[in-house]
């Protein structure tokens, strides 16, 4: 529920009118985690898979690309997520190996390695692990 306006309500639509409800997100079956930034939002699934919808710019969706998407996308190369966490314009995802990979806006080094650049596929955030 909430404004829909880049597709982060994740049921195929993209609108400016607010939806008071909940609506039902689209391909999501099984999951075990959610968690929302400004215009984006990104679940774990049963299978540790990780899938963001809505606002794509800075990368926020981890799918390689920077277009918004109204229902989710498969972010890249993750499959062992156990945590996930977002941020205004990023999003970062324990995993089960206890590293931590993070994609979006990078401009004040938020997503941890050791960069300021945007990433629209995961990053490994240096220092964590084992």
């Amino acid at each position: 529920w909430g404004k829909g306006e880049y597709g982060e309500l994740g049921n195929g639509t993209a609108s400016t009118d607010v939806v008071n409800t909940p609506v039902t997100v689209s391909n999501i079956d099984t999951a075990i985690a959610i968690s929302a930034g400004r215009i984006h939002t990104c679940a774990i699934l049963s299978d540790g898979i990780v899938k963001c919808w809505g606002n794509g710019g800075s990368g926020m969706l981890g799918n390689g690309s920077t277009s918004n998407q109204s229902t989710p996308v498969s972010v890249s190369n993750i499959n062992n997520a156990i945590a996930i966490s977002s941020g205004y314009n990023h999003t970062c995802a324990l995993l089960s190996d206890r590293s931590i990979k993070c994609w979006g806006n990078g401009n004040v080094g938020q997503l941890g390695n050791g960069s300021s650049a945007n990433q629209n596929t995961p990053v490994l955030v240096s220092g964590f692990g084992g």
